[in-house]
C-alpha cells in the first residue's frame, strides 16, 4: 500500500548485499535522508531470517513486545505485580502500538530504548 516501506527494505537489502554499512544507497544513489540505524536493524534481520517483507517489520514488532515487558517490570518494581501487569497490558493493547508497528518507523524502538534507560536508571 505504501512505497516507503519498500524503499526502506530495499536500502537495507542493498546494505546487506554490498557490504557497505556506512552509506545508505537506493538504486546506487546515496540516500542520506534518514539515520542508518533503521537500515542496520533491518539488514541484520535480513541476514538472519532471509529477505522477506515480514522480516523488515520484525525489529519494530520485537521492540513493541520488549516495551510491554519493560512496562511490566517497571510497574512491578515501583508499585506491585498487579500494577506491572496492568501497565504491560495497557501498553500491549494500545491502539497506537498497532498503528505504528505495521509501518517501518523506528519511533517504537526509540521509545523502547528510552524505557530501558529509565528502568535501569
Amino acid at each position: 500500500m505504501d512505497d516507503v516501506d519498500g524503499v526502506q527494505a530495499q536500502i537495507a537489502r542493498t546494505m546487506l548485499e554490498s557490504g557497505d554499512w556506512v552509506t545508505a544507497r537506493l538504486n546506487k544513489i546515496a540516500y542520506m535522508e534518514k539515520p542508518p540505524m533503521k537500515y542496520w536493524l533491518i539488514a541484520v534481520f535480513f541476514g538472519i531470517f532471509g529477505v522477506h517483507d515480514w522480516v523488515a517489520r520484525l525489529p519494530i514488532a520485537l521492540g513493541a513486545a520488549l516495551l510491554a515487558w519493560i512496562a511490566f517490570h517497571f510497574g512491578k518494581w515501583s508499585l506491585s505485580e498487579r500494577a506491572g501487569f496492568q501497565a504491560g497490558l495497557a501498553i500491549s493493547t494500545c491502539i497506537g502500538l498497532f498503528l505504528f508497528t505495521w509501518v517501518i518507523k523506528l519511533d517504537l524502538v526509540l521509545l523502547c530504548s528510552l524505557g530501558t534507560v529509565l528502568f535501569f536508571l
